[in-house]
């Protein structure tokens, strides 16, 4: 059985580096990928400590803004995801990454049990009050993120 996944792109470094290559030129680019993964895409760079988080609902492949943002950007922190829904709607509110604060968030796969309404409410339910009313998608991603943070603010 094929698992439905998002994709997803990261790096790190000590130097300011362009993404232009590996979102859209290379050989197995996040663009070329967004054929399999039509439903959303999502970049966050950051300058300092804080991000920048561009999100769209449109294919990567066909969304100028994707190509126009991976060829002026140059940082040393970047997330791209590129999204195949599961849970939740196809839906700007949707898409990843997510972003709190300094904090942003991406993820793949499903968390395993979260279709059953019981399991969704106890991952809402275990957010810390605080952190709810920015839950605005509907993605079992989203929720655990925040629930992230609930610990980490512990």
């Amino acid at each position: 059985m094929y698992a439905r996944m998002c994709r997803l792109y990261g790096f790190r470094s000590q130097i300011l580096s362009g993404v232009h290559q590996s979102l859209v030129a290379a050989e197995n680019a996040l663009e070329q990928q967004s054929l399999e993964h039509p439903d959303g895409w999502g970049v966050s760079y950051y300058h300092g400590r804080f991000p920048h988080v561009i999100r769209s609902d449109k294919q990567a492949l066909d969304d100028h803004l994707f190509r126009n943002i991976s060829a002026v950007v140059s940082t040393r922190t970047l997330l791209a995801h590129i999204r195949q829904a599961t849970v939740g709607g196809v839906g700007v509110l949707n898409c990843h990454p997510f972003q709190h604060g300094p904090w942003t968030f991406v993820h793949n796969g499903e968390v395993a049990g979260h279709v059953r309404s019981e399991i969704a409410v106890a991952i809402r339910d275990a957010v810390d009050p605080r952190f709810r009313a920015f839950v605005l998608g509907e993605t079992d991603s989203e929720s655990i993120f925040y629930l992230f943070l609930s610990r980490l603010s512990r």
